[in-house]
């Protein structure tokens, strides 16, 4: 069964220079650094809390992830769920007409994993994890969320719940911003999907602009948010203050982000998760 995520996989040109921000900046433990033969790619993977950030680089011209860098630039790439039953849950996801880039599952670091296809989920790559029946368990900083941008909202809640099996926690429209959100998921981190419900709303240029699929922000927790800040701010970034000082929270930067990921921060006490 489809549970927990797992992790979140960012895209970049050079893993060695993203561990700046990530490793560095953001606090992260490397816990894994290594060349996927197959794939093309380095996977740099970073701990946070139980799930894991991933920096994958290509680092031959002839692979899909070169081809998705070279076409979308830096960026969110995909993102991990755990189940318990992989070979059972890409049985159950075939026979309901999911296109899937793996039929059966492979041996990798974290376990057995299997991608399904974007194409049957509104542009979002999913990987499926099995992972070993004991895994470690790493305290502090930890994912909070990730987003993914519809344009047809009803149809991104059914694939996300009926058909991943994951609850829709929680539902807020809001009208005055032409959007719809609905908070998906099986505990901490969950899934925002935004849905566009004006053709004026601005969402529906960013989906012109960006397509439907993962929005570039990952919000994490992080044990000492001030400190957090400060070393961001001495690296130069602009972070801005918290707007409500009770429930602290910032987002930034608010350019092209940083290695194409756009941050938002959180103490790690303030518990928000969707009701």
């Amino acid at each position: 069964m489809i549970g927990t995520f797992h992790h979140a996989a960012v895209v970049v040109r050079d893993a060695t220079a993203a561990l700046g921000a990530f490793r560095d900046l953001l606090g992260l433990e490397v816990i894994a650094d290594e060349v996927i033969e197959d794939q093309g790619v380095r996977a740099v993977v970073l701990g946070a809390g139980n799930e894991e950030l991933e920096l994958v680089q290509p680092i031959r011209p002839d692979t899909g992830v070169a081809r998705y860098l070279e076409d979308r630039g830096e960026r969110v790439h995909h993102v991990g769920l755990r189940t318990d039953d992989i070979v059972g849950d890409l049985a159950r996801l075939e026979a309901l007409g999911i296109r899937l880039i793996d039929r059966e599952p492979r041996e990798t670091r974290a376990g057995l994993s299997a991608f399904i296809h974007p194409k049957s989920m509104q542009g979002v790559l999913i990987e499926l994890v099995q992972p070993p029946a004991v895994e470690p368990e790493r305290p502090g900083l930890g994912l909070h969320h990730f987003a993914t941008l519809s344009g047809d909202y009803p149809k991104a809640i059914e694939l996300w719940t009926k058909t991943l099996g994951l609850e829709l926690r929680r539902e807020m429209p809001q009208p005055e911003r032409e959007m719809v959100r609905g908070f998906v998921h099986g505990g901490v981190p969950f899934m925002e999907i935004i849905g566009a419900t004006s053709p004026e709303s601005r969402f529906y240029r960013r989906l012109e602009r960006d397509r439907e699929g993962p929005v570039s922000t990952i919000a994490f927790f992080v044990p000492d948010f001030a400190a957090t800040v400060a070393r961001f701010r001495r690296a130069g970034y602009d972070v801005p203050e918290p707007t409500d000082p009770n429930h602290p929270r910032v987002l930034f930067p608010n350019d092209e982000g940083i290695h194409g990921v756009f941050i938002q921060l959180l103490p790690a006490d303030s518990n928000e998760e969707p009701a």
